[in-house]
């Protein structure tokens, strides 16, 4: 028998890249898991601040956490939902950023893309990263809005909306997808929110680097991130508003049901209310973006990667 022709499969071609994406994710989840411990009592503020949009005596974070405090203490303001933060930081991050390195630096390494273009890309990592953490989303934000009166673990937030789920008979074959609700305003506030924030943050590098003659470090991570906060919050308040609404709405969801409740916000609050609870949330975003690449982009060398 003549011997084979055939060329042998180049199986480190195919484990190097799953290796390298496996440390990028290993990377952005232990990054993931320093931000919710260190800023989740701001989440919850804006969250309790969003959810109560009619009150007055909830027109400011400091209100709010007066509000909190007398009722459940400090314990109920740090605590509430940390649980169901702690898994969607990981699920999120670590899919959005994985994905858009791969995209812009493997699939379109030789396609030199303008802003626009980057931000179209990061839309949609966005958009990926809100599906891969939905559930998680929808428990948190169940959680932190009733904050004022208990706080309820993720496990008992969970069950009650699967159970409620079901007393509905809704989603009767895939009862999970329950936890799904409000996937599609979570898409777009996750897309605008990671295209703000991604472009922002490789401009404030790119022009870093060129101010400081090549160097890259700590201190441009941190500079970088501080925009990235700044900037994503501002982009994705409005739609963070209505999906607050949302999720906490026992009606099916919809774009129907999206426009509904845009209304709504805007009949009890005007366009402000659209940016209701802006501080509460960058007193949030713009600390987690901070420290979140510094830790992401450092845990990266240690992993032997280079820089995001």
């Amino acid at each position: 028998m003549p011997p084979s022709t055939d060329k042998p499969v180049a199986t480190s071609s195919l484990i190097a890249p799953s290796v390298i994406m496996a440390k990028e994710a290993l990377a952005c989840s232990l990054a993931s898991m320093t931000i919710p411990p260190l800023v989740n009592w701001a989440e919850v503020i804006k969250s309790v601040q969003q959810t109560e949009r009619s009150r007055k005596e909830f027109n400011t974070p400091l209100r709010t956490v007066t509000q909190i405090v007398n009722t459940g203490g400090v314990g109920r303001l740090l605590l509430t939902g940390l649980d169901s933060s702690m898994a969607r930081e990981i699920f999120y991050n670590a899919s959005r950023w994985v994905l858009y390195e791969n995209i812009t630096k493997g699939l379109l390494a030789d396609v030199p893309l303008n802003n626009v273009e980057k931000f179209g890309v990061a839309f949609f990592c966005g958009c990926v990263g809100s599906i891969s953490s939905n559930p998680f989303d929808l428990i948190r934000v169940r959680q932190q809005s009733t904050a004022l009166s208990a706080m309820r673990t993720a496990p008992s937030v969970a069950s009650e909306i699967l159970k409620s789920a079901g007393a509905k008979q809704q989603y009767r074959s895939l009862p999970f997808l329950a936890l799904y609700k409000g996937y599609e305003i979570n898409c777009v506030r996750a897309g605008l929110f990671t295209a703000g924030s991604f472009v922002s943050y490789e401009m404030t590098k790119a022009y870093l680097l060129k101010a400081r003659g090549g160097k890259e470090d700590a201190y441009s991570h941190t500079l970088a991130g501080f925009s990235m906060g700044i900037v994503g919050t501002l982009m994705y308040m409005p739609a963070d508003a209505a999906r607050t609404a949302i999720y906490n709405d026992n009606a099916a969801t919809g774009w129907k049901h999206v426009r509904r409740v845009s209304q709504d916000i805007y009949r009890t609050g005007g366009v402000r209310g659209f940016w209701r609870g802006t501080t509460s949330a960058m007193a949030r975003t713009v600390p987690a973006c901070t420290i979140f690449p510094v830790m992401m982009e450092q845990t990266r060398c240690w992993l032997g990667l280079d820089y995001f």
